[in-house]
């Protein structure tokens, strides 16, 4: 008798440890879990880079359009207009002579080669753009 239960003892025990058995519900239901918040997971990540990529494509992409858009509305609301001015050598004019200064390259500086004036860039640039469109704006 002894030999028999001890033998159904050690059989049992090698069921329950055996790779070849099928798994347990449990377990079961604990993979099937674990993979759909995985692929939950993996779906997220995907969403995020696709929402990522458009913003990135609308910012880069649209923000000029969006300003000027935005900058019509508001002026509108208080009933002015907005000329689109052009800006085509606007840094490389003299404003005093009107000379164009073709190699100005990058410096910040304009140095005007006639008249010896010496501006800041931009500074340059917005006082031509505003005298070439000062007919638009009268």
């Amino acid at each position: 008798m002894e030999a028999c239960e001890a033998a159904v003892t050690r059989n049992d025990r090698r069921s329950t440890s055996s790779p070849w058995n099928t798994p347990r519900v449990e377990d079961d239901v604990v993979e099937r879990k674990e993979k759909a918040r995985k692929r939950e997971e993996k779906e997220a990540k995907a969403r995020k880079r696709k929402e990522a990529r458009k913003a990135k494509i609308l910012s880069s992409t649209a923000r000029g359009v969006l300003t000027q858009a935005h900058y019509k509305l508001k002026v509108a609301r208080i009933g002015g207009q907005v000329v689109k001015c052009e800006e085509e050598y606007a840094s490389k004019i003299c404003p005093s002579c009107g000379e164009i200064k073709e190699n100005l390259g990058g410096s910040i500086m304009y140095k005007g080669l006639s008249c010896h004036v010496v501006l800041d860039r931009y500074v340059n640039a917005v006082k031509n753009i505003f005298h070439t469109n000062m007919a638009l704006l009268c």
